[in-house]
């Protein structure tokens, strides 16, 4: 097994990212992920908890990306759970934001 799994579906975006990793001219296995059910399995939820196809993890760490920082509104408890219960934490950091339209 090659180090990238190119997680995808034949009717996602996916085509971009195996795009990318044709131009790098690097390794990759590629993993037919089916919408419904399987895209939102716990195998898969672990891999990418957005349950959508192409996962960036595997991808990023495989190109010395070692880390992976996103937001998510400190209102929104669910989701910041499910964050915590699969591995990731809160670091100690501000984020600065300017909001262009009102909030929704």
């Amino acid at each position: 097994m090659r180090e990238i799994i190119f997680y995808t579906n034949p009717q996602s975006r996916g085509r971009i990212v195996r795009w990318m990793l044709e131009e790098c001219g690097v390794s990759y296995d590629t993993k037919v992920v089916g919408y419904g059910p399987e895209m939102k399995s716990d195998a898969y939820l672990s891999i990418n908890p957005m349950g959508k196809v192409p996962p960036a993890e595997r991808g990023l760490l495989a190109m010395d990306g070692p880390k992976i920082n996103f937001q998510v509104r400190s209102s929104n408890e669910s989701l910041l759970a499910w964050y915590r219960h699969i591995g990731y934490v809160q670091d100690d950091v501000v984020s600065l934001g300017r909001r262009l339209i009102p909030d929704a």
